[in-house]
């Protein structure tokens, strides 16, 4: 069973676009780009593409992992890092 999962996701692509994102998100609040909800979305979008390309031409994993785990790394960059960034005290301010 869990070795189905691993066949289905990939773990490192997965957390990789969380930590790009959210690191993409910080530099750009740093540099005072104003970051809506939308933006945000954007920059993950980008982040997950630009990974996904670099994953898929070096490391050969198929765009059937791919894709699932960048929607399962969405669901979990908002369920769960943001959560623990935020008990962390180092989430990123919201700008509507």
């Amino acid at each position: 069973m869990i070795e189905r999962l691993f066949e289905i996701f990939n773990i490192s692509y997965i957390v990789s676009i969380m930590l790009l994102s959210y690191a993409s998100i910080k530099i750009m609040q740093k540099l005072k780009v104003k970051m809506t909800k939308k933006w945000k979305r954007f920059t993950t979008f980008v982040c997950g593409v630009v990974l996904g390309l670099l994953y898929y031409f070096i490391d050969n994993v198929t765009i059937q992992e791919l894709i699932p785990s960048f929607l399962l790394s969405v669901i979990a960059y908002d369920y769960y890092f943001k959560a623990v960034l935020k008990k962390l005290k180092v989430g990123y301010k919201h700008d509507e």
